[in-house]
């Protein structure tokens, strides 16, 4: 139903036109409407496009930046474990410096998984000890590297980077490493035998029955420092290696201290006592020359015969407070105040003769000595070409004598102790025996015999 609409001359423009005016408003507003209302939805419409694109690329890119994220996590993760590791080894020096001692370390493992390894593998790289052995019984195990030096030492090889000293420290192909490495690897061997010195824990020797701490110590340093080391099992590469580098760490140290000690300029020091090889050569080479000088100068013979002045009646006395050096001096004094005449006019012949000095039966008391008249004393005198008077013979008599009453026996002190007390009761009664078979009685004796014994005397 449409209604009819026939323009008037109200709607009729000057240029024969319709005038907006002449339109119904209603339906224009209607249209006009859903226009901008399409308008609108269309632009909705692609904006939610753009959202579903927009999410779906962020759906897509979203496992790569979670990868991202991830290995940045790993990276510092590890990152975090090296500084661990490094301060772990600070504080294990740490508390090693502050108590002169080892913690004991765990067990150092292989630097590759055997599990991951072929037989192969283990025999090139001489996983076991016991490979490496049978590769040595073998001929041609290991043939003269191309290029070696000719005539020349380890040492020198391994300046010039050849290794056929340690042929078995090798990479993971198994080929040797150079000689520049196993020169590194013996310099930080060095280091560690003299931290250890400084840390007071350098053993005797290095092997078998070395401490555990000091090697899983060796194990753990040269093991993180060059983990070629770590291609085995047990370790026995670092230890091989350790064995031969602590030999020659002491020998050449022990030259150093030996050298030091004879460029000293301390002169006053006396020489250091000879070892026990020398001092037996030195020994013997003395017990030579003694024997060259007796064949050299042969004793003079002696000619006994007897002396009737010799025999000395020697009247009673009593020298209870004498020693037997003032018994000596005495006798000497009282001879030599004599008038005699001067040894310068005398023609001494020095021939020997013994004789005997009877003693009176007045016996000398003194405190561990007694000369009776059933003892006589034998008497070097010496024929000369002296007059045979009393005073010659009390001369040639007199240094007898004084010798004869020094050698016997032994000096008990005056003072009344009761150990002094009780030597002198035992000597008396033990005559023959010595001074250190009292001392060992006595010693045998304990507090509680000595007490005794101490009171048995005084009693």
């Amino acid at each position: 139903m449409h209604s009819s609409f026939t323009p008037s001359a109200g709607h009729i423009n000057q240029s024969g036109g319709f005038s907006a005016s002449s339109y119904p408003t209603t339906e224009f507003d209607d249209a006009t409407l859903r226009y901008q209302t399409l308008l609108h939805l269309r632009d909705k419409n692609s904006f939610l496009v753009h959202e579903v694109s927009e999410l779906r690329k962020r759906l897509l890119e979203e496992p790569k930046v979670l990868n991202e994220q991830l290995s940045s996590l790993r990276k510092q993760l590890s990152a975090a474990k090296a500084e661990v590791k490094v301060l772990n080894c600070c504080c294990i020096r740490e508390m090693a410096t502050a108590t002169n001692g080892l913690p004991l370390l765990s067990h150092v493992e292989p630097t590759l998984d055997p599990s991951k390894l072929i037989d192969v593998q283990k025999e090139k790289m001489f996983w076991m000890q016991d490979i490496y052995i049978k590769s040595l019984q073998s001929e041609g195990a290991f043939p003269e590297p191309p290029g070696s030096l000719k005539g020349k030492c380890g040492k020198t090889r391994l300046s010039v980077g050849i290794n056929d000293t340690y042929p078995w420290v090798v990479d993971r192909d198994g080929k040797p490493v150079d000689g520049y490495q196993i020169l590194a690897m013996l310099e930080n061997l060095r280091q560690l035998w003299a931290q250890l010195k400084v840390w007071q824990r350098l053993p005797d020797t290095y092997g078998k029955n070395s401490p555990l701490d000091v090697k899983r110590f060796i194990y753990h340093e040269m093991v993180n420092c060059f983990p070629v080391l770590g291609y085995c099992e047990n370790n026995w590469k670092t230890e091989a290696m350790a064995i031969g580098s602590f030999g020659n760490w002491i020998r050449v140290r022990g030259r150093r201290v030996k050298k030091e000690d004879t460029e000293s300029d301390d002169e006053s020091m006396p020489p250091a006592p000879p070892t026990s090889t020398k001092w037996k050569a030195l020994s013997l080479k003395l017990d030579k020359g003694k024997k060259r000088a007796k064949e050299a100068h042969p004793e003079p013979q002696v000619a006994i015969h007897s002396d009737p002045l010799t025999s000395i009646k020697v009247t009673s006395m009593s020298i209870e407070d004498f020693s037997y050096d003032e018994l000596g001096a005495s006798l000497d004094g009282l001879i030599l105040m004599t008038p005699r005449k001067s040894p310068s006019n005398i023609g001494l012949n020095l021939m020997l003769s013994p004789a005997a000095a009877n003693v009176s039966s007045t016996a000398y008391h003194l405190s561990s000595f007694t000369l009776s008249s059933a003892n006589t004393v034998p008497v070097v005198t010496m024929a000369t070409t002296m007059p045979n008077t009393l005073e010659n013979s009390l001369l040639q008599a007199s240094p007898a004598i004084s010798k004869a009453a020094k050698c016997t026996g032994w000096s008990i002190p005056a003072k009344s102790t009761p150990k002094n007390d009780y030597a002198r009761e035992w000597e008396s009664k033990n005559p023959d025996k010595k001074k250190k078979d009292f001392e060992m009685e006595w010693d045998a004796l304990g507090d509680a015999g000595k007490k005794v014994c101490a009171f048995a005397v005084f009693s």
